[in-house]
């Protein structure tokens, strides 16, 4: 009788085993970054990633955001403010646009080979000042998500994009900068304005700032939804890398 029953729980515990690897849906040990974005794993979407020389965490937000391309976004916000432009809200080849693409990309030097260009939608400068709803396509590497992006229930003069299911909770919109929550700036101008954009504040509400006023700033960016990660231990615990 003993050994039949040590043969059956033997047996539960490799169901049980087997019940947890399915569940997890992937090998962790053999995973690529769009096994655990949020839209495929919405228990595991955090990857660390080498900025200037240090890890940092990094959103896994969407595995098809473009033409087999996974989204991440910075989890914190970069350690200083930035204002957005020097008056006009107009995104393309602003401030914050040449910051990203022309100096945060090289912070990313052990991966920037892998980030991968995308078209994002903008609203077009014809629609500032008289609230029109223009677009057009820009094609970058670094940028910043968009109002339609991460708001689930805005009215939109334009549209910038999809919504991303990440932001469906209010909290996941607060963003941290060295222990604080910080007010932190989108792409999108409020078109009635030439001077104003859209951002979150610091207690998780969606206002507007001036284009040339402080905000946190979240770089996102593209890699192959096949890009190999790797699981790691390190002194905080366990974690995915790109490498």
């Amino acid at each position: 009788m003993k050994k039949i029953f040590q043969i059956s729980y033997l047996s539960i515990l490799i169901c049980l085993m087997m019940f947890i690897l399915s569940s997890c849906g992937f090998d962790k040990n053999n995973a690529t970054i769009s096994d655990i974005s949020y839209d495929n794993n919405k228990d595991e979407y955090e990857v660390y990633v080498k900025e200037n020389g240090k890890y940092v965490p990094f959103l896994v937000l969407q595995s098809d955001y473009q033409d087999g391309k996974t989204l991440l976004l910075r989890k914190e916000c970069l350690p200083e403010v930035r204002r957005f432009n020097d008056y006009s809200s107009y995104y393309e080849d602003s401030e914050i646009d040449q910051f990203l693409s022309n100096e945060y990309i090289t912070y990313l030097d052990e991966i920037s080979d892998k980030v991968e260009s995308v078209d994002i939608t903008i609203a077009a400068k014809e629609a500032l000042n008289i609230e029109g709803n223009e677009t057009k396509l820009i094609n970058r590497k670094v940028f910043l998500p968009s109002l339609k992006e991460s708001c689930q229930d805005c009215k939109y003069n334009v549209n910038e994009g999809e919504k991303i299911d990440y932001f469906e909770e209010y909290k996941n919109r607060m963003c941290m900068m060295n222990g604080e929550s910080v007010t932190w700036m989108l792409r999108t101008p409020v078109t009635s304005f030439g001077s104003l954009i859209y951002v979150y504040t610091f207690n998780d509400e969606l206002s507007m700032q001036n284009a040339f006023d402080n905000a946190g700033v979240r770089p996102a960016f593209c890699i192959d939804s096949s890009t190999k990660i790797v699981y790691e231990k390190y002194s905080g615990g366990e974690r995915f890398v790109v490498k």
